[in-house]
């Protein structure tokens, strides 16, 4: 062997002499070549979940993947603030825990120790977020049996509440309204009676909008029938105008509002007749203070068979025009259009979102100057999310999976809450109602989600609303039959 062609440093050897004869002598005791030790040093990985929280959460640590080349680990140490200073020895133990009680972005480190002495560590960041708050929760209607198809909205920077009845069976809607936007003590309004020719809050959902200075209520049921109050800026003064009632034939349960200028527009699933967007005028002021409202135009986006008509929609202005998202049944994922005139009376041919996605109770926003849609998908039980590349909805990207820990993300609904997403949707699994905020403008990082409330059956029936700036929930409390309001301040 040539000496030469081998690396020797570190290496033993024996050496044996040759006389001039080439007759070889005692062999002489083993030697290391100076050098390195020949101990291969280990190799240190290092994971932590999560790695990103609101203060305080907790983290785990895991070094498992830690490995020694020509040995064994013998030695774990953590230092979990980054300062050098190693706080915790866990011996053989590849495993840390670790409370992060104050926001701020910190670097743990792991120190590995082979079996030789050798040592190497890693690196992980751990971001701490402030909470920016909690959420405040009111009994607002102790019921009993109260808080069924709840629709909050906010008028004069008060935030009031449309409900069912109570009975729900009464055909009568309840309203509640409370003098800030904290929500700390309300005042309920008598029952009122729906308006004549409609079957009004006894329906599947309620919905209450802003509109025209006053509140735009609309109910599902045998007819679509939309109807308008004023609110005055005195509390205790809800001025109920005549209803002005459109009849729509064969009205869906599922169906979405949206209000601007003069003009509501409606879509909803029409039974057997397609998905349709229906355009409906502004409320005039008649003699008396009476009011009404002319139905103008419809247009069909989805005529699919009649078995599978478009489902879940949401409508949203966009750029200063009406738009729509919708599942498709056929299509077995999302789809979305936005109107091509003020008046909402022509629309684009519909774009495809996402495929095999699910995309139950999807929800429309402008977020960053695109489209973006909330939906559940129905097929994993998960929370997603999905943004435009465009603001015209041409192109869109992949979806972002925001909850995925049981069956999560049922009656997503969302809002842009000082320029950033935000969503509330429902948990099945556990029966909370629940929360999750973007960190930043276009949804592309995300909060991990907060509980808003939880104890037995709260918030499968709940209306999320922008008050003062601030989230805020309408929700029922079905354990309870409480109506309960909660806001993030």
């Amino acid at each position: 062997m040539s000496l030469s062609s081998q690396p020797l440093q570190g290496r033993w050897l024996r050496v044996v002499p040759l006389d001039a004869s080439q007759v070889p002598g005692a062999v002489s005791n083993a030697i290391q070549i100076p050098g390195a030790s020949g101990n291969e040093p280990p190799i240190a990985e290092m994971l932590a979940d999560p790695s990103l929280g609101e203060a305080p959460f907790l983290v785990t640590f895991y070094a498992t993947a830690s490995r020694d080349p020509d040995g064994y680990i013998a030695r774990f140490e953590w230092d979990f603030d980054g300062d050098g200073v190693y706080d915790l020895d866990t011996g053989g133990t590849p495993n840390a825990e670790r409370l992060f009680d104050v926001p701020g972005i910190f670097h743990p480190t792991v120190r590995v120790t082979d079996n030789e002495g050798e040592t190497n560590t890693a690196t992980v960041a751990i971001t701490a977020i402030d909470a920016g708050g909690a959420w405040h929760r009111t009994v607002v209607d102790p019921g009993p049996d109260a808080g069924e198809s709840p629709s909050i909205t906010s008028l004069y920077g008060k935030p009031i509440i449309l409900y069912a009845g109570t009975p729900i069976t009464s055909n009568k809607g309840a309203f509640a309204v409370s003098d800030d936007y904290r929500g700390l003590s309300w005042e309920l309004m008598s029952d009122r009676d729906s308006p004549p020719g409609s079957t009004a809050f006894d329906g599947y959902r309620n919905v209450l909008l802003p509109f025209m200075g006053g509140l735009a209520a609309h109910t599902s049921g045998n007819d679509l029938d939309i109807g308008s109050w004023y609110w005055t800026e005195s509390i205790d003064t809800l001025e109920e105008r005549t209803w002005g009632v459109i009849n729509i034939p064969s009205s869906s349960e599922r169906f979405a509002q949206v209000a601007a200028g003069g003009t509501v527009w409606v879509a909803s699933q029409r039974g057997f007749s397609g998905f349709q967007i229906d355009g409906i005028g502004g409320f005039q002021e008649g003699e008396g203070g009476n009011w009404s409202a002319t139905f103008s135009f419809q247009v069909y986006l989805e005529p699919d068979p009649p078995s599978m008509p478009g489902d879940y929609p949401s409508l949203a202005i966009v750029n200063g025009l009406p738009a729509v998202s919708w599942y498709s049944p056929i299509l077995g994922g999302v789809k979305y259009a936005r109107a091509l005139t003020e008046a909402g009376d022509e629309w684009s041919e519909p774009t495809v979102v996402s495929v095999g996605n699910g995309g139950f109770f999807t929800s429309l926003a402008e977020v960053g100057g695109n489209p973006a849609i909330a939906f559940y998908d129905w097929n994993l039980g998960d929370l997603l999310y999905v943004r435009a590349l465009d603001p015209l909805g041409v192109s869109w990207g992949d979806p972002i999976v925001l909850d995925r820990k049981g069956d999560v993300g049922r009656n997503a609904q969302m809002h842009v809450i000082a320029g950033k997403p935000v969503i509330a949707y429902y948990d099945a699994t556990r029966g909370d109602l629940k929360v999750v905020r973007s960190i930043d403008g276009n949804g592309s990082l995300w909060y991990p989600p907060m509980t808003v409330d939880s104890g037995g059956d709260v918030g499968s029936q709940f209306s999320f609303a922008v008050i003062s700036n601030r989230p805020a929930v309408a929700y029922s409390d079905a354990t309870n039959g409480f109506l309960k309001y909660a806001v993030l301040y």
